[in-house]
């Protein structure tokens, strides 16, 4: 396995290269091995409850521990969830998380699966020992280009000694197995209260935007040429870096909309579970028919590469919430920060096997149109 690194131009900034090329691994089987060993482990997200009690459900299959031991601890574990919420970040701490689980090699590996290609604009010095609100699009649907902040090589090369945590969605840290794993990758709750809190502690956040609005929106079918980015009416993550003076990194992320195969449930259906358990409603499933191994190609076989580019700051001055006013300090940087976005899209879409006729389109949250309203609360 070998990252293949280079450096050029783009229009007067220089760009970084880290290119996780499959063809140095492709006649190793033992490299082959491992990565898929942990492809599986990392794209079976939602089943890493059976991974993680596998040893304890063996030790009660061989008689090794008593029915009633097996309760109790069951019980036990399940009693944590009203008490141990590290993720919410309470009495303005951070929570614990193992380090050599978040920089582990086996997340690099990884990488080669899909032909990775990271492409980081700008030198060391931008990035090196600083803290970003890294806001990210597309979400994909499971935000699977996430795995990019994991592993040594982001923190040593891409950011250097720039460390981020994951704002994730309130469900999954009560999911058992997602609830574990999303501890210690460093994830926190995706609350604007406890995004403050891990700014207000020097430390970054990788924010995907859109959310689950946008993970709905995603649509891999092969006559679909448009990618939607659910951003036109989301401002609030732009005062939380007017608040705490954080400079905003647009990261562009390509390939994940294809590696599902996917259902969306009737609309009706889907806002139910949307309104009431803040779920998306789809189904999806990858290679194998019953498996959640990303697909290597689209439908139409054409080959997939995953990855993303990491764009300069957008510079914010720190303000006092009360002197921010939208006209004045949000719209204008929500306007760079879509004319960024689509400058990323457009420019590196090539690089990873996009035609060239591919668009995104940029939507309001509110039923994913594009001509919204504004809304009356949009200062917020």
């Amino acid at each position: 396995m070998k990252i293949i690194k280079s450096k050029k131009s783009q229009n007067g900034v220089e760009e970084y290269r880290w290119h996780y090329d499959w063809t140095t691994v492709k006649d190793s089987w033992i490299e082959k091995i491992k990565i898929y060993i942990f492809v599986f482990y990392s794209s079976h997200l939602l089943f890493h409850s059976a991974f993680y009690s596998s040893p304890l459900l063996i030790l009660w299959l061989f008689n090794i521990i008593q029915s009633r031991t097996l309760y109790i601890i069951i019980i036990a574990y399940f009693a944590t969830y009203f008490f141990y919420k590290p993720f919410k970040c309470s009495n303005n701490t951070l929570p614990w998380y193992p380090e050599w689980f978040k920089k582990h090699p086996f997340w690099e590996w990884i990488k080669f699966y899909a032909d990775w290609l990271v492409i980081r604009r700008g030198k060391d010095d931008i990035y090196r020992n600083k803290k970003f609100l890294y806001c990210i699009h597309p979400h994909g649907v499971l935000a699977i280009n996430r795995i990019q902040m994991l592993g040594h090589v982001w923190f040593n090369e891409i950011q250097p000694q720039t460390f981020g945590r994951y704002a994730a969605a309130t469900p999954q840290f009560y999911v058992p197995g997602v609830r574990e794993t999303s501890i210690w990758a460093a994830a926190v709750d995706a609350s604007k209260r406890v995004i403050n809190t891990v700014l207000g502690h020097g430390e970054s956040i990788y924010l995907w935007v859109g959310g689950t609005k946008e993970l709905m929106s995603t649509d891999p079918s092969i006559t679909n040429k448009d990618t939607k980015i659910v951003i036109k009416d989301r401002y609030g993550f732009i005062k939380v870096a007017l608040v705490n003076g954080v400079d905003i990194v647009p990261v562009m992320q390509f390939g994940e909309k294809w590696i599902y195969r996917m259902y969306t449930f009737p609309g009706w259906f889907g806002s139910i579970l949307y309104k009431y358990f803040k779920t998306p409603g789809i189904l999806f499933f990858g290679r194998f028919g019953c498996s959640l191994i990303p697909y290597h190609q689209r439908e139409n076989g054409k080959p997939i590469r995953m990855g993303m580019v990491v764009d300069t700051p957008i510079k914010i001055k720190k303000m006092d919430r009360d002197e921010i006013k939208f006209e004045e300090h949000i719209k204008p940087i929500h306007e760079e920060y879509m004319k960024r976005l689509k400058y990323l899209f457009d420019t590196y879409k090539s690089e990873y096997h996009y035609d060239e006729d591919e668009t995104i389109t940029f939507v309001s949250c509110k039923n994913n149109k594009t001509d919204s309203k504004k809304q009356s609360k949009k200062e917020e």
